[in-house]
């Protein structure tokens, strides 16, 4: 073992003793794994777009929220509502120079109305204030973990309800060991839209690839050559001819049309996007849902959520 203190000289200023013991008997605890502490309302279905009712919302994806500052309204990033009490996003959305590592400094708006929408009256959309933002594993920079994640806390609790508010749902146990390669899937994220002048909800049908496929888009990348190799994140690609974006925040899902209503799961967190500088027709990144799901769950228990 060597400390080193300066360029040229070991040890100077500081002496460090190890001491070998024998091992003693290890024991391991089984840990259980956390569960969904879903909501006592029973009416309360996580997953399900707005029904064609005289206020419906025209972007039809509740759960999909806003992140702007709150001192100028600018939008920064996308986030999924997941409970009455947390949002998910991408953990690089919370940064110094956005000026979004401080929860005071945000807002969250949820079911605003996209610019292009034909409705000429609804009611207001929500916003709350934010007082907590958790880091998947605290860490200082996003990509020093495999997972681009953060946990954003709201000062108030949100009413659920399947006519105005409902969160995504979660993977379920059953499928948190899937890596849904192949998945149709859909992404779901606000951006400024140039012509409308304003900001709009984009939607993109986008279909799940290997990590190879990434890898090898974006081998010359130096930030994601290691990571899109790894199980934390994963790939889509979009089944739009051309389409190149950013994509902080974004949600992809899956969905599911096994039941009476639709029913979208997010699986991945919008990570990172091509800006059209490196081309189009490229694979987007994210952070995969199912990866971190454990750690999500043991930091929202304080929370309530919808029955999937």
């Amino acid at each position: 073992m060597t400390f080193r203190s300066s360029p040229s000289f070991n040890g100077v200023g500081f002496r460090c003793y190890a001491v070998c013991v024998e091992p003693g008997p290890v024991t391991y605890t089984e840990l259980a794994l956390p569960s969904i502490p879903y909501t006592s309302l029973g009416h309360c279905v996580c997953g399900r777009r707005n029904r064609p009712k005289k206020f419906a919302r025209h972007e039809k994806f509740p759960w999909v929220a806003k992140l702007v500052r709150k001192n100028d309204q600018e939008l920064f990033c996308s986030a999924s509502l997941i409970s009455n009490k947390y949002l998910i996003s991408a953990a690089h959305c919370f940064s110094t120079s956005l000026g979004t590592q401080i929860p005071g400094n945000i807002q969250v708006i949820l079911n605003e109305l996209p610019a292009d929408s034909r409705l000429k009256t609804a009611p207001p959309a929500f916003k709350r204030n934010v007082v907590q933002i958790t880091r998947y594993l605290n860490l200082g920079s996003a990509f020093e973990t495999d997972a681009d994640i953060a946990l954003i806390k709201l000062e108030k609790a949100i009413e659920l309800d399947n006519e105005s508010i409902v969160p995504v749902c979660l993977p379920k146990g059953e499928n948190r060991s899937l890596h849904f390669q192949g998945t149709k899937a859909l992404l779901s994220q606000w951006v400024w839209d140039s012509e409308w002048k304003a900001h709009q909800l984009m939607n993109v049908r986008s279909t799940v690839v290997n990590n190879d496929v990434c890898s090898s888009v974006y081998k010359n990348n130096i930030q994601f050559t290691t990571k899109t190799s790894s199980k934390g994140l994963m790939c889509a690609k979009p089944n739009i001819p051309g389409f190149c974006h950013t994509i902080s925040g974004g949600a992809l899902m899956s969905m599911d049309d096994s039941g009476r209503y639709s029913k979208y799961t997010q699986i991945g967190v919008g990570t990172w996007g091509n800006d059209c500088q490196m081309g189009r027709d490229l694979p987007l990144i994210y952070t995969r849902v199912t990866e971190t799901i454990n750690w999500i769950l043991l930091n929202t228990q304080d929370s309530s959520y919808c029955l999937p």
